[in-house]
């Protein structure tokens, strides 16, 4: 699934929108492949909306973490996110 955000944001970028404008939310399942997507994703993006959700498979996100070099780790860091539950 996250393949399929991934895809509707690279959609985006050729309408000319930058990847750092684009917002990606959403609610239980969806804001899990949301967060999901924009964790795994090879681009910054603007931001993150998320509605009672969790992070599937944290251990997954916890390996690509600590296999980042320190600049892509910084901006992973500086994701804006906000989360409501």
């Amino acid at each position: 699934m996250e393949f399929a955000v991934q895809s509707l944001v690279q959609d985006e970028e050729k309408k000319g929108i930058p990847s750092d404008r684009i917002i990606i939310g959403g609610f239980s399942q969806g804001g899990a492949v949301a967060l999901h997507a924009a964790l795994t994703m090879n681009k910054k993006i603007g931001g993150l909306i998320l509605l009672s959700t969790w992070l599937p498979l944290h251990a997954k996100i916890m390996k690509l973490q600590s296999e980042l070099p320190d600049e892509d780790l910084s901006n992973w860091l500086k994701l804006p996110l906000s989360l409501f539950n």
